[in-house]
């Protein structure tokens, strides 16, 4: 059941997929072909949707999964804020103050329209893409930036020492 450990775990389990089919050499081969010719791209696209590879069968599983769960996340948080009459109910696995919670209230839209269920799914995707890949570039960027000058990387070592103290750094 939603909440539960074993529902983060199959969820989790489901994004690592998904962000694993996105890198180039993973997933259809429709990705890398269509970088090499782009005009052929449209073409590709629609002959794996119709001939699917292994990849192709990894993607649809694996988003297939993950749509699953955010249905299942956004159903059980609609029933249960309807049986309690909008207030988060208590054992809630979605904070009211969370991203996702303003998604399924409606509160995330300025117009005050209501974002049906493919708009989550879409939404709650496109901010785990966004903070997954943003990190990822901004730290291969830095390391590399860093890796070319020398005097920079010093500097950046001292200040990490004189913040650390000597003591190993932690994930806060």
């Amino acid at each position: 059941p939603p909440g539960s450990k074993e529902f983060g775990v199959a969820l989790i389990m489901a994004l690592r997929e998904v962000f694993r089919l996105f890198k180039i050499d993973e997933g259809s081969v429709a990705k890398p072909l269509g970088m090499l010719l782009p005009p052929l791209a449209p073409a590709l696209r629609q002959l794996v949707q119709w001939l699917p590879d292994t990849g192709r069968r990894q993607e649809t599983k694996a988003w297939t999964a993950m749509v699953s769960a955010t249905k299942t996340l956004s159903g059980n948080w609609h029933a249960a804020h309807a049986a309690k009459g909008g207030a988060q109910p208590k054992g809630s696995s979605i904070s009211d103050s969370s991203f996702l919670a303003m998604l399924l209230s409606g509160k995330a839209l300025a117009d005050g329209e209501v974002l049906n269920e493919a708009e989550i799914i879409g939404q709650v995707y496109t901010m785990l893409l966004a903070g997954y890949e943003t990190t990822s570039t901004t730290l291969s960027c830095t390391l590399i930036l860093l890796s070319e000058n020398l005097a920079v990387q010093a500097k950046a070592q001292q200040e990490i020492d004189s913040v650390l103290g000597g003591k190993a750094p932690t994930q806060e």
